[in-house]
């Protein structure tokens, strides 16, 4: 593997939500010879050299708000976002810390916005962005015709939410009979405490090192995911999925990506 190729992470949650030095730390223990370094908030960082040009400003505000899903049960499509949606996303472009994460996204148009803003310097298979958020995004399931928060979109550049991590992965299916038997919410909480993420949860930092893994793998062999439930890239559908694979004691790779992670560092693996 060339010595040039650089992680960047990009930091769009809320203050003290995530310790993203101990997740470069994490990364940088493990890749000892890729450079990985912190960045702020995605939009932000690329947005500052025009933060003072009106027109471009109003532009991305307007692409965000084009870019909500009005409606989980309608396919995405391209439509004049109101005044007061492009003003929403305007008030938070560069203080996401402030920003509230109950909009829903469209997950490729949210990507597109953000790589639209890389210039051409940043586009090259020696980088890879992980832009970690707190805000919603998600997929369109043309099997049951609905949208499906998502933790993890990969790509260029990677999306990783915090708030998927808390609301993508289902809780187990007794929290739900019980919620319909009209059980309150808080009590149900502590019955199952740990068996899921609560929004602000201290594990988050653990968690996201293995989706950051993902999406590290992603962009080496196009394949992010294992199929054994104890290797860090299992694709967890819930939450009990999600703690097996990220935070029992001794989470790792499973040996077989270790193995072929350790030959493409090596350079003895086509990473694609």
């Amino acid at each position: 593997m060339r010595s040039t190729l650089k992680i960047f992470l990009y930091q769009g949650t809320s203050n003290g939500e995530v310790d993203f030095e101990g997740l470069r730390s994490f990364l940088q223990s493990l890749l000892p010879d890729i450079s990985v370094q912190l960045r702020e908030e995605f939009i932000s960082h690329f947005a500052l050299p025009f933060k003072e040009e009106e027109k471009k400003i109003e532009e991305v505000a307007r692409t965000l708000a084009q870019a909500k899903v009005r409606n989980i049960r309608e396919k995405w499509k391209r439509q004049e976002p109101l005044c007061g949606e492009i003003a929403y996303e305007r008030r938070y472009l560069f203080t996401p810390s402030q920003r509230p994460s109950g909009i829903l996204y469209d997950a490729w148009q949210l990507q597109r916005i953000l790589r639209d803003l890389m210039p051409p310097s940043e586009c090259d298979w020696e980088k890879i962005h992980v832009a970690i958020t707190n805000q919603l995004f998600g997929t369109w399931d043309g099997g049951n015709f609905h949208y499906h928060c998502r933790t993890a979109f990969f790509g260029f550049p990677s999306l990783i939410s915090t708030t998927g991590m808390v609301e993508a992965p289902a809780k187990p299916r007794s929290f739900y009979l019980k919620l319909q038997m009209g059980i309150p919410r808080e009590f149900l909480q502590t019955e199952f405490q740990g068996r899921f993420l609560d929004p602000g949860d201290p594990r988050m930092t653990e968690v996201l090192k293995g989706y950051v893994l993902q999406a590290l793998f992603y962009h080496l062999t196009e394949n992010p995911f294992c199929s054994d439930p104890d290797c860090r890239l299992f694709n967890a559908h819930w939450q009990e999925e999600l703690i097996r694979a990220q935070l029992r004691d001794g989470a790792d790779l499973c040996p077989v990506h270790r193995e072929t992670l350790k030959k493409i560092l090596r350079g003895e693996k086509n990473p694609r």
